[in-house]
């Protein structure tokens, strides 16, 4: 069994800054940030399952919409929360993302985090949910 390995120099070593700025160009060029496809995921479902973060924040600094909802009513919060990624977490509930909804399956992204075994997301979503809200 053969195991290659590429070394990658110049600009496309950094694939995630690469990723970013493609995003930023793309957005800027009249792409829609909040683009859903056939099965209601958009970016920020993509990138909230990935755990990518750079490109999380990329999104919502170009105002994706952290409440989209796909066709299973997930949310990029419940994929988040499943991957137990705490800081994807706090970027989307800091976006507005809703920690109440639930899904076809009866299943909130609080649930999800905890059948998974991430007490901390559990616990961090929770939290929010119990924070006073501004008006």
């Amino acid at each position: 069994m053969a195991i290659w390995h590429v070394e990658v120099k110049g600009k496309w070593k950094d694939t995630q800054g690469l990723q970013v700025r493609l995003l930023q160009k793309a957005i800027k060029a009249g792409a829609d940030v909040n683009f859903q496809n056939c099965q209601g995921n958009s970016a920020l479902h993509f990138a909230s399952h990935r755990g990518d973060l750079d490109v999380i924040e990329a999104l919502l600094s170009l105002k994706a919409n952290a409440k989209l909802v796909n066709a299973e009513g997930n949310t990029a919060l419940m994929y988040a929360a499943h991957g137990g990624y705490e800081e994807i977490c706090t970027a989307l509930l800091e976006a507005a993302a809703p920690v109440t909804v639930a899904n076809r399956a009866g299943l909130t992204a609080e649930t999800m985090a905890e059948r998974k075994g991430f007490k901390t997301c559990a616990a961090l979503i929770h939290a929010y949910e119990l924070a006073p809200k501004e008006a």
